[in-house]
């Protein structure tokens, strides 16, 4: 019996030496294991990106931190591509290169059109990848490659749209000359009837809540922006309350003067930072047919009139809101947006700023002058 009791004691701890000899396999991460892993990584980065601007004391200590970080995302998305590639086959791919895109990963888009151009997931990926200098082109290629009818109709549509919108708002920023301009509208907007005939019950690339609307839709908003939005034209009248209760006030009220419409908000940097210029173009221009009105997309009135409570702003105030009213009928993309319309009512230019804006003024100012 001792014999047998110490044979099974032994058999007993060579098998528990056998289990702590062998070595566990490293487990095998998922896609969205992986993701997370890198999106970690890259959290850690922004938020001492985040600490580093902060502490900037100089705007060139400023551009190192934000080049610095741009390339770190950017290598991010690099890794984000590969695991798209590693894991081609997860139906999480798809996001994954979409994330790679926004990233600025190198061959992220290319890897994106030639995987998935006949996917319809890649509809909702078009207004990302329309943005930038190369958008349109990139539209084009998922247009003309795809087979099928509602990716092509959206990225069709969507091409087109930023054409018109590169034509109003050059990536240089600086404006194109009118009759340059007034030519790209036109080629575009031809462009754009021969998508409608073809793709107009096609849903677009949706760009908010809510269902997209259709080509034949979303073309109508287009061509309205075209032809009545655009400089050349005169601009559609509208009307916001002012800053005293119960008072509005409507752009025909100041034809005879050469008006400044700043669609702007209190939350916007950019807009903020106009302000200092703003107060001495008001002051430079004083007793002459000038009108500065600042339009405020501030979802409540109340940030607008405190924000003038300690911000020296001594013109004339509009309150539209964040939704509806002129920003809607605008059509406004970005803050601020700036129109300049002469005495009779006619867009003559938009989005200057600054002593461009300053000079344009003056000009308009000298042509209405009695000679």
């Amino acid at each position: 019996m001792r014999v047998l009791l110490s044979a099974l004691l032994l058999m007993a701890f060579v098998g528990f030496a056998a289990a702590d000899d062998k070595k566990e396999e490293p487990k095998v991460l998922t896609l969205k294991e992986k993701l997370a892993e890198v999106n970690k990584d890259l959290a850690k980065a922004s938020q001492e990106a985040n600490k580093n601007f902060g502490e900037a004391k100089t705007e060139e200590e400023k551009t190192k931190v934000r080049v610095e970080f741009t390339a770190i995302r950017a290598a991010s998305g690099e890794k984000v591509l590969a695991l798209a590639k590693q894991f081609a086959k997860d139906e999480g791919a798809f996001d994954a290169t979409m994330s790679a895109v926004g990233m600025g990963a190198k061959g992220a888009s290319d890897y994106l059109v030639a995987t998935f151009v006949d996917d319809p997931k890649i509809v909702k990926a078009i207004p990302q990848l329309g943005r930038g200098p190369d958008g349109s082109k990139t539209l084009d290629l998922i247009g003309e490659k795809s087979k099928s009818k509602d990716v092509q109709g959206a990225a069709k549509f969507a091409a087109v749209a930023s054409e018109i919108e590169s034509a109003d708002y050059p990536s240089t920023g600086k404006p194109l000359p009118e009759k340059e301009a007034a030519a790209k509208f036109a080629a575009a907007s031809q462009k754009l009837e021969g998508i409608v005939k073809n793709f107009g019950d096609v849903k677009t690339a949706a760009m908010g809540p809510g269902e997209a609307p259709t080509v034949a839709q979303a073309s109508k908003k287009i061509k309205f922006f075209v032809e009545n939005l655009t400089v050349g034209k005169v601009a559609p009248d509208a009307e916001c309350e002012l800053l005293e209760e119960g008072k509005k006030a409507k752009l025909s009220d100041y034809r005879g003067s050469v008006v400044v419409l700043d669609i702007w908000a209190t939350w916007c940097g950019p807009c903020r930072a106009m302000i200092p210029h703003e107060r001495e173009m008001v002051k430079h221009f004083e007793g002459k047919k000038f009108k500065l009105v600042s339009v405020s997309a501030d979802a409540k009135k109340e940030t607008l009139t405190k924000f003038l409570e300690k911000e020296e702003m001594p013109w004339t105030h509009w309150w539209n809101g964040a939704k509806g009213g002129l920003v809607e009928e605008y059509q406004i993309r970005f803050y601020p947006t700036v129109y300049i319309i002469d005495g009779k009512g006619v867009i003559r230019a938009k989005h200057l700023r600054g002593d461009d804006l300053q000079t344009f003024v003056d000009k308009l100012l000298t042509e209405a002058s009695p000679k």
